[in-house]
């Protein structure tokens, strides 16, 4: 949110207010985190290392994330902030935080990556269930998609 905006010879500087996240907002995000890798990895996971080694595997990346999880949730109220990024910048200074917001933003390319392969690999048999469309068109390739 930008709350002031000024213009001194040739200089623009913006002010820009640090924004509180709610704890409902702090705990779904939180969630989703969790949720959505251990969904999307768990049947490659199985596929490549089979049945019991999936397991374990899967396991154990489980009690590391609740652990951080949990790291981070006892931060969060011990320094009565709900923002990762103040938390950040709070801990370590503002260098870390940029560093922070580096590999935030390396993480979010990642996951548009992962969803245009799975839209890229699931839409095209959906298309050909759901309209009877032939498998063989040029715009049902996955690499079209």
């Amino acid at each position: 949110e930008l709350n002031d905006f000024k213009e001194e010879e040739g200089v623009i500087e913006i002010e820009i207010e640090e924004v509180k996240a709610s704890k409902l907002s702090f705990l779904f995000n939180l969630a989703n985190c969790c949720i959505g890798p251990a969904i999307l990895s768990t049947e490659s996971i199985i596929k490549s290392s089979g049945m019991i080694l999936g397991i374990l595997i899967f396991s154990f990346f489980t009690i590391l994330s609740l652990y951080t999880f949990y790291l981070l949730t006892r931060a969060t109220l011990l320094t009565k902030e709900n923002s990762f990024f103040t938390l950040v910048k709070n801990s370590y200074g503002k260098y870390v935080k940029l560093m922070f917001q580096a590999f935030c933003c390396l993480s979010l390319g990642g996951v548009i990556c992962s969803y245009m392969i799975i839209i890229g690999d699931l839409l095209p048999p959906l298309f050909v269930q759901w309209f009877g469309l032939d498998e063989d068109l040029w715009y049902m390739d996955p690499a079209f998609v």
